[in-house]
């Protein structure tokens, strides 16, 4: 009776995680790519037919999508092929708990899979905290297709933290299989640590390869625009979409090259292959100005030596210190020289030490940009303080209670701009979202992994009956290392961010509970107290939430009013209709057919009134489907054009969802009892008619010059910038040319182009027409923007000469396809 019971258990949390992850990689046929579809596929039926090459094979493959997941088409790609990975494992693992009558097993009596699972739970039993009638309103507005804009949930949304419960659930399913991975099945820790290490050396080295130009990773990631702006690339990145998502995988990662002390070679070239690696580690984490990275890595360093000069294949039975003792001056030596040769080669590429990375690293006192998280994050803290308000929530929580009137801290000062994406630090994230029972079971598994890790190679050198291999002295090190850098790391960043970095956790403190025989076990008593305890505060939780005070109660049972609000002023006459609309509204337009391609418009112009603001980021949502986001800046009228799928758009009207990320104004609630301290608007504009004409509202063009036979265009923009909102057609370009006669190749003129969702820039030194295509620019810009700059500004050649630019900005060509330019696709 006892295993029919666990053995239903085992099936149904298989069946329930793989099902859902089946879900998630369907979603790839969404977007109808062949090559993405076939992909996902293939993974799935490899994983069925090779779990233990499928996960290395995903090992390996980590951080190539392994970035940050929210509006994000690459990322979202990650998470259909973790999909794809855990479905493929579900179905040949239910198979093979049914043929061979077994159950899935977890050592709870293991304090490292105890703090795990409590871990998980907590985040799980976290989700009562939200408002349950957004959430299904939420869900409601995806539309048919649920999967994929439920994958690119943005962290300010209240479901993303049911997205990230979904991927914690995930990464503790792949735990699970690597604990009770059959010996049939040859699993292979060491071929998977190595996978790890692959991944680390593709990031390393693809990483270089694109910091100094020799490859592009524009076409996956990127690149972030506060840390390498104008789309040059100051702060190395790698596969990632941020320079410190690298830096903090790398640290984690970057201990995997002590399983080359597993293979049986020539000391001197084992000893050479991972300096090697740890040398062109330290030299990109220089690269990407993390701090975090630089702090961390020199115990990283220590470990991996230590580990080089006292973990030796054949050991006598002395203890532990002895054998530190030794070779403790060789340890202290090898850990600054590494970083000395480090910089060297930094030194030598460069010619000198840049002084940026000085004033980088002298800034490392300077903690004020993160310290001012922490005030924020213990009063969210003190509404939810059980088991939080949602795991991961921190950016929802802090729009509802101090960028809403209706919200708790609305007066108090606002310290946190627009970075509130997350708390900046694992352990404010974690008490925000999963408050203090959260927070301890992250504690009790980050002090217990390093405390075991150390006791059980203290053990292996005294106790001879112990056995203990060459892999379970590295697991334990691995293991020392990658908990220890979570613990330095996570004081300034948050690792569960990113989902590669969870899945690296896991998996990692898989080998771990696996192979290495726990030095701390925990009672029976201890066990049965830990449930206790658990109940007990989800008890206290659910009185503190719906009973008194009552935090998601007064949430639940408030209705609010979300769209736009009623027109504030007189429209032009017979033309468009103004409304002020809230942070999430939608708009119902009608479909408009232009060359057989269907486009909805709606025009908008956000109004600051205290300046909090600069710019709007706006998140488009048509039928399920999300479209490409735009930046656009406060006081400024702008077009949104939207293609649509031909196949989608077959009603005269669609339903547009358009949602902002700075919670603009405040949502009106029914019963009128909020203040509308409205900190920046948005007005749209309900136009019927279509944007074929540029609307500039800094200079007006001059009368149309003919280019040549095929192509005409206008002069616009006598001064040194140009602001365009335009719909620019499939088939059709757009040229730009300068009217100075002063530039040469020596002294070219700069032109940089902005079109919201990408930047470039560009040299011109003549007088004839460049295409933006040709220029760089990927497919048809809408609300274009054009800067003209020279490096010498005082060159007296140019006075008395005016920059002129001219936009050509329908782009139809006059005659056929033979005109001068290169058509965008």
């Amino acid at each position: 009776m006892v295993f029919m019971l666990r053995q239903s258990l085992s099936l149904l949390f298989i069946l329930l995680v793989s099902g859902l992850s089946a879900w998630e990689a369907a979603s790839v046929w969404e977007v109808h790519h062949t090559p993405e579809i076939l992909f996902v596929m293939v993974l799935a039926l490899f994983s069925a037919l090779r779990p233990t090459r499928g996960i290395g094979f995903f090992l390996v493959i980590l951080p190539i999508w392994g970035g940050h997941y929210a509006s994000k088409p690459q990322m979202v790609f990650f998470l259909q092929l973790l999909g794809a990975l855990v479905s493929g494992l579900g179905f040949r693992w239910t198979l093979h708990l049914i043929k061979n009558r077994s159950t899935l097993r977890l050592p709870l009596q293991n304090p490292i899979a105890l703090a795990i699972t409590l871990f998980v739970i907590i985040g799980l039993l976290s989700l009562v905290s939200l408002p349950l009638d957004e959430a299904i309103t939420r869900w409601a507005q995806m539309g048919d297709q649920h999967a994929l804009p439920f994958l690119s949930m943005k962290e300010v949304w209240v479901l993303y933290p049911a997205l990230k419960v979904l991927l914690q659930f995930q990464s503790f399913f792949l735990f699970l299989l690597i604990i009770n991975y059959p010996t049939v099945w040859n699993p292979s820790i060491t071929g998977w640590l190595f996978a790890i290490l692959g991944s680390v050396i593709a990031t390393l080295s693809v990483g270089l390869l694109d910091y100094y130009g020799a490859i592009s990773l524009l076409s996956l990631r990127p690149l972030e625009d506060w840390v390498n702006p104008n789309n040059i690339q100051q702060r190395l990145q790698s596969f990632f979409g941020h320079s410190a998502w690298c830096a903090q995988y790398l640290t984690i990662a970057i201990p995997s090259v002590l399983v080359l002390l597993t293979i049986e070679m020539n000391r001197k070239v084992q000893i050479a292959l991972m300096l090697l690696i740890l040398v062109i580690g330290e030299y990109v984490l220089v690269l990407t100005f993390q701090r975090g990275g630089w702090v961390s890595y020199p115990l990283t360093l220590l470990v991996i030596w230590f580990c080089i000069y006292v973990l030796k294949p054949h050991q006598d039975h002395r203890p532990m210190w002895v054998h530190v003792r030794e070779s403790a001056r060789k340890i202290a030596l090898s850990v600054p020289l590494t970083l000395l040769i480090s910089l060297a080669l930094i030194t030598a590429v460069t010619g000198e030490l840049p002084h940026k990375y000085l004033e980088r690293f002298k800034a490392i006192t300077s903690v004020g940009e993160r310290t001012m998280y922490i005030p924020v994050a213990l009063k969210l803290a003190l509404l939810h303080p059980m088991l939080g308000g949602g795991s991961d929530a921190f950016a929802y929580r802090y729009v509802t209670d101090f960028l809403i009137p209706s919200g708790t801290y609305f007066n108090d000062p606002k310290p946190l701009a627009q970075f509130y994406n997350n708390a900046h630090n694992t352990y404010l994230q974690v008490l925000t979202g999963r408050g203090l029972g959260g927070l301890m079971s992250l504690l009790f598994l980050l002090l217990i992994t390093p405390l075991m890790m150390v006791r059980h190679i203290q053990n292996g050198f005294v106790l001879k009956g112990q056995g203990l291999t060459q892999q379970q002295k590295i697991l334990a090190m691995v293991a020392f290392s990658s908990s220890m850098a979570y613990i330095i790391y996570g004081v300034v960043d948050d690792f569960f961010y990113i989902p590669a970095l969870m899945i690296l956790l896991f998996v990692v403190l898989g080998f771990a509970v696996r192979e290495v025989p726990p030095t701390i076990k925990m009672s029976r008593s201890a066990l049965k107290n830990s449930g206790i305890l658990l109940m007990s505060l989800f008890i206290v939780h659910l009185g503190w939430e719906f009973g008194f005070p009552g935090q998601t109660r007064k949430i639940t049972t408030t209705s609010h009013f979300e769209g736009c609000y009623p027109p504030e002023m007189t429209p032009p006459p017979h033309s468009e209709i103004i409304t002020w609309c809230s942070d999430r509204f939608d708009l119902e337009l009608p479909i408009q057919t232009i060359k057989g391609q269907p486009f909805a418009f709606a025009r908008v112009h956000p109004v600051s009134k205290s300046g909090a603001q600069t710019k709007v980021h706006i998140q488009g949502m048509a039928e399920g489907m999300p479209l490409e986001e735009v930046e656009l800046p406060a006081d400024q009228e702008a077009w949104l054009v939207y293609s649509l799928d031909p196949s989608k758009a077959k009603n005269p009207t669609i339903n547009l969802h358009l949602e902002t990320d700075n919670g603009m104004i405040p949502l009106r609630d029914v019963r009128q009892m909020s203040l509308d301290r409205r900190r920046l608007g948005l007005m749209v504009f309900k136009d019927p008619k279509s944007p074929l004409e540029p609307i500039d509202r800094e200079a007006s063009c001059d009368q149309g010059e003919v280019l040549d036979d095929s192509w005409e265009g206008q002069w616009c923009s006598k001064g040194g910038r140009l602001n365009l909102s335009t719909q620019i057609l499939k088939d059709a370009d757009l040229a730009i040319r300068l009217g100075d006669e002063t530039a040469t190749k020596e002294n070219p003129i700069w032109v940089f182009i902005h079109t919201g969702e990408e930047s470039l820039m560009a040299a011109i030194s003549d007088k004839t027409w460049h295409s933006l295509s040709s220029l760089g620019l990927k497919g048809p810009p809408t609300n274009l923007q054009i800067e003209v700059s020279r490096k010498g500004l005082g060159d007296p050649r140019s006075k008395g000469k005016e920059t002129r630019i001219t936009a050509f900005a329908l782009g139809i060509p006059k005659k056929g396809r033979d005109g001068s330019f290169h058509n965008a696709p």
